[in-house]
């Protein structure tokens, strides 16, 4: 644990620390000269998605709600704009790319071979027409968006509409890269009495390897859902799978079934309690361990109504799960439970402390159930859950909450979910190539705060085990060349900024602020998929004055700003040089030294290093 004092510098807030009683001193942590400007985009619109493309670092996509496409094939210093021709198909439900079925914009570097290839489920036109048959078709295109081919007219009637589709895994032609998943409706009528959101027993999956011009193979009738989850197939299957009888919406729920042999057979996934199961969420599957979310249909109305549902693991042979944790809090569809990367076993998670059971329920609001949301961490794959340990000082060497019952409560992957609304704010966060570190915005408090003037930005460099405050209010944060650079800047819910604060010593000592051209609300900060490179990207949007209410006050605008932060060139070769043997320290995960029946020791640079 070390302490931090705030120390004034020509206008900036820098920090120095008390690390194991050792004043780092100011002069020991300078503000280097910066050798470069930022690069500084603007974009039609707030860039939603970014991505690496080809299997390197180099060349860059983004996306902004308007459909415009921009392209730096040089790491982010150069930007062109690329394509619109996402608009040119209809209003597209998602997009998937020949990428392991990871949904995402844009291709990830799982199967570089076909980087370009794209799948994006579209609503018809007559689904905006009232009274109009709604159905989806699907497209693909070999081309990044340039040329499209409708696959619903490749099956030539045999499917009337689509109801999800991703690129297929471990097919039974393990060759055949062409092979797509996909739920699909065969009649008109179906389509038609389908309500959405629900279940459907006249929903099929079925799987093509021709891009559906030839008869396709019927994989689980009734299956509605599918997920991979490592090389396992899961699908969700009505209860109820009589197509001759009652309507189409099923309301007794689903059953889940597994596939270990890419879909060849088919075996029920057992949960130990015999309740309705109404929906499942896959959360992680590593070291012969998958973990699922539950929603069940309890018959007490307070358990069945609030946002949460049980999470359950798995044994080796992903048939049989046990309990790990109830009321797991879940929202829009993210459920608050994520893996700290490079260290086994453990992880951090959100649950509803069960005071949420016995909460007043107000007449006209209801429950505020975000009101008693608490965060876990377990060390031992999820068979025990215990509290954070909450930091004794703040980012100002002030102490923090006294009170009884105060914890360190972490925001998870539903507050980043709410974007641009209230209660948005960055999630806890790690990375396999910076093992130890995490950064997250919470609170010490009783349970977790979603007041931006009450919620902090935090770290922790021991897997968890310890954490600082290290600044006041919501910050966006990244880390790169292996958490050797750790950059942020104040989060879009705490308001706009031109400051961008960064750390070479993991967080020891913040340097800053380096300065951007005009204020800008920063939605988030990325880096290259492993996390090794020095090139950042800020993005959000720019400020425009609203002058409409009798107090100005400053709003986002329609105009969205990348800038890119490549500390290669801001800073000099001397801010980083080469490591030598004794810049490294060998370092346990765990006070015991030990982790799921090993012990386990990683070797990392030294912090001072």
């Amino acid at each position: 644990m070390f302490s931090r004092t705030a120390l004034q510098v020509l206008g900036a807030v820098l920090y120095f620390s008390c690390e194991q009683g050792t004043v780092v001193h100011a002069n020991k942590c300078p503000n280097p000269l910066l050798q470069a400007a930022p690069v500084e985009v603007t974009t039609s619109g707030p860039v939603s998605q970014i991505q690496w493309m080809g299997g390197t670092d180099k060349v860059i996509y983004a996306l902004d709600p308007t459909g415009y496409v921009y392209r730096s094939s040089n790491r982010g210093a150069d930007w062109v704009t690329e394509s619109t021709k996402f608009k040119g198909i209809g209003e597209i439900q998602h997009q998937e790319y020949n990428a392991y079925g990871i949904r995402a914009f844009f291709a990830h570097a799982e199967r570089p071979e076909q980087p370009n290839w794209i799948l994006a489920t579209v609503y018809r036109d007559s689904c905006f027409k009232a009274g109009d048959l709604c159905a989806q078709d699907l497209f693909v295109s070999h081309d990044f968006s340039q040329t499209w081919t409708n696959l619903t007219a490749n099956a030539q009637g045999r499917i009337v509409s689509f109801h999800m589709a991703r690129w297929s895994l471990g097919a039974i032609d393990d060759d055949d890269e062409y092979s797509i998943l996909a739920t699909v409706f065969r009649s008109h009528d179906h389509v038609r009495a389908h309500q959405r959101g629900l279940w459907d027993k006249h929903v099929d999956l079925i799987r093509t390897q021709d891009f559906f011009k030839s008869s396709d193979e019927e994989v689980v009738p009734c299956g509605n859902a599918a997920a991979y989850v490592g090389t396992d197939l899961y699908v969700a299957v009505t209860v109820d799978c009589d197509k001759t009888t009652g309507p189409s919406t099923d309301m007794s729920g689903v059953q889940l079934l597994v596939s270990t042999n890419g879909g060849t057979t088919f075996h029920p996934v057992c949960f130990p309690v015999y309740i309705t199961d109404k929906s499942y969420t896959f959360l992680d599957a590593k070291d012969e361990t998958t973990f699922i979310w539950v929603d069940h249909d309890e018959e007490e109305r307070m358990e069945a109504q609030v946002p949460a549902g049980n999470m359950y693991t798995s044994d080796p042979t992903m048939e049989l799960f046990s309990l790990s944790m109830r009321r797991m809090y879940k929202e829009r569809a993210y459920v608050d439970f994520e893996r700290v990367h490079a260290i086994p076993g453990t992880f951090i998670a959100n649950q509803l402390n069960e005071k949420v059971l016995y909460a007043p329920d107000d007449p006209q609001l209801g429950i505020a159930y975000d009101d008693f949301i608490e965060t876990k961490i377990s060390f031992n794959n999820g068979a025990h859950w215990q509290d954070l340990v909450a930091p004794t000082t703040d980012s100002l060497g002030e102490p923090t909450c006294a009170k009884e019952g105060c914890r360190l409560h972490l925001h998870g992957p539903s507050s980043w979910s709410r974007w641009l609304d209230a209660g948005w704010f960055p999630a806890f966060y790690s990375h396999d190539n910076a093992p130890g570190l995490i950064l997250a915005t919470g609170s010490v408090s009783e349970f977790l705060e979603k007041s931006p003037d009450k919620v902090n930005t935090y770290l922790s460099r021991d897997g968890g085990q310890t954490w600082a405050e290290i600044r006041k209010g919501a910050h966006a944060y990244e880390f790169g060349d292996h958490g050797g650079v750790i950059i942020m800047a104040r989060h879009a819910s705490s308001g706009p900024t031109k400051e961008v604060f960064y750390s070479l010593d993991e967080g020891l000592c913040w340097m800053g602020p380096i300065e951007l051209s005009s204020s800008m609300f920063v939605h988030n900060i990325r880096v290259e998929p492993e996390s090794k490179g020095k090139e950042f990207i800020l993005h959000g949007a720019r400020t425009v004055v609203d002058s409409s209410e009798k107090e100005e006050e400053v709003k986002e605008s329609d105009q969205g700003a990348m800038v890119v932060l490549d500390f290669s060139k801001l800073l000099s070769a001397n801010d980083f040089p080469n490591c030598k043997q004794g810049d490294y320290e060998f370092w346990t995960p765990s006070n015991h030294h030990c982790l799921l029946g090993k012990n386990i020791t990683m070797e990392r640079r030294k912090r001072l290093s």
